[in-house]
Protein backbone atom coordinates (compact mmCIF):
# COMPACT_ATOMS: atom_id res chain seq x y z
CA UNK A 1 0.00 0.00 0.00
CA UNK A 2 2.53 2.41 1.00
CA UNK A 3 4.26 1.45 -2.61
CA UNK A 4 1.48 2.32 -4.18
CA UNK A 5 1.30 5.34 -2.61
CA UNK A 6 4.86 6.28 -3.05
CA UNK A 7 4.30 5.14 -7.14
CA UNK A 8 0.93 7.31 -7.43
CA UNK A 9 3.04 10.22 -5.48
CA UNK A 10 5.62 10.17 -8.55
CA UNK A 11 3.38 10.05 -11.27
CA UNK A 12 0.98 13.05 -10.29
CA UNK A 13 5.06 14.96 -9.58
CA UNK A 14 6.24 13.69 -13.20
CA UNK A 15 2.84 14.34 -14.86
CA UNK A 16 2.83 17.84 -13.58
CA UNK A 17 6.77 18.39 -14.47
CA UNK A 18 6.44 17.28 -17.93
CA UNK A 19 4.34 19.77 -19.68
CA UNK A 20 6.21 22.22 -17.66
CA UNK A 21 9.59 21.20 -18.98
CA UNK A 22 8.29 21.18 -22.69
CA UNK A 23 6.51 24.79 -21.84
CA UNK A 24 9.70 26.19 -20.92
CA UNK A 25 11.87 24.64 -23.30
CA UNK A 26 9.87 25.73 -26.09
CA UNK A 27 9.65 29.38 -25.23
CA UNK A 28 13.57 29.04 -25.27
CA UNK A 29 13.80 27.71 -28.19
CA UNK A 30 11.56 30.23 -30.24
CA UNK A 31 13.00 32.98 -28.76
CA UNK A 32 16.76 32.21 -30.09
CA UNK A 33 14.96 31.23 -33.47
CA UNK A 34 13.08 34.58 -33.07
CA UNK A 35 17.05 36.04 -32.58
CA UNK A 36 18.36 34.15 -35.39
CA UNK A 37 15.93 35.13 -37.77
CA UNK A 38 15.64 38.98 -36.70
CA UNK A 39 17.47 40.06 -39.95
CA UNK A 40 16.03 37.76 -42.20
CA UNK A 41 12.27 38.42 -41.17
CA UNK A 42 11.65 41.91 -42.67
CA UNK A 43 7.49 42.46 -42.85
CA UNK A 44 8.87 44.66 -45.92
CA UNK A 45 10.50 42.05 -48.00
CA UNK A 46 9.30 39.12 -49.55
CA UNK A 47 9.96 35.79 -48.12
CA UNK A 48 13.78 34.75 -49.37
CA UNK A 49 14.34 37.90 -50.99
CA UNK A 50 18.35 38.46 -51.67
CA UNK A 51 18.07 42.59 -52.47
CA UNK A 52 18.73 45.36 -50.34
CA UNK A 53 15.65 46.68 -48.75
CA UNK A 54 15.89 50.56 -49.99
CA UNK A 55 16.49 49.15 -53.75
CA UNK A 56 13.25 46.67 -53.25
CA UNK A 57 11.24 49.52 -51.81
CA UNK A 58 12.52 51.56 -54.99
CA UNK A 59 11.17 49.56 -56.95
CA UNK A 60 7.98 48.61 -55.55
CA UNK A 61 6.75 52.41 -55.32
CA UNK A 62 7.72 52.13 -58.55
CA UNK A 63 5.84 49.62 -59.62
CA UNK A 64 2.63 50.40 -57.93
CA UNK A 65 2.53 53.97 -59.54
CA UNK A 66 2.65 52.08 -63.24
CA UNK A 67 0.04 50.52 -61.92
CA UNK A 68 -1.65 53.58 -60.93
CA UNK A 69 -0.88 55.54 -63.92
CA UNK A 70 2.20 57.52 -63.14
CA UNK A 71 4.23 57.20 -65.73
CA UNK A 72 8.00 57.48 -64.38
CA UNK A 73 9.14 58.83 -67.82
CA UNK A 74 6.92 61.78 -67.96
CA UNK A 75 5.95 63.11 -64.57
CA UNK A 76 3.09 65.28 -66.13
CA UNK A 77 1.73 62.71 -68.35
CA UNK A 78 -1.04 61.28 -66.25
CA UNK A 79 -2.98 65.16 -65.39
CA UNK A 80 -2.46 65.96 -69.15
CA UNK A 81 -4.66 62.84 -69.46
CA UNK A 82 -6.76 63.63 -67.07
CA UNK A 83 -7.32 67.01 -68.43
CA UNK A 84 -7.65 65.69 -72.14
CA UNK A 85 -10.39 63.41 -71.16
CA UNK A 86 -12.42 66.32 -68.95
CA UNK A 87 -12.52 68.49 -71.76
CA UNK A 88 -13.40 65.68 -74.48
CA UNK A 89 -16.20 64.73 -72.17
CA UNK A 90 -17.19 68.45 -71.85
CA UNK A 91 -17.20 68.45 -75.97
CA UNK A 92 -19.35 65.44 -75.95
CA UNK A 93 -22.13 66.65 -73.39
CA UNK A 94 -22.26 70.17 -74.96
CA UNK A 95 -22.79 68.22 -78.73
CA UNK A 96 -25.57 66.07 -77.23
CA UNK A 97 -28.78 68.82 -76.56
CA UNK A 98 -30.38 65.76 -74.85
CA UNK A 99 -27.72 65.88 -71.88
CA UNK A 100 -27.57 69.78 -71.18
CA UNK A 101 -28.51 69.73 -67.66
CA UNK A 102 -27.37 66.00 -67.18
CA UNK A 103 -23.76 66.71 -66.80
CA UNK A 104 -21.05 63.71 -66.00
CA UNK A 105 -19.36 64.04 -62.67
Amino acid sequence: MKMLKFALLFLLIVGCAVPVWLYMSADNRYESEALNNEETDDPDLPPGAKIEKGDYLMMRAEQIGLLRGFDTARPESRSKAVKKWNCSKEKLLLSDPANKNNRLR
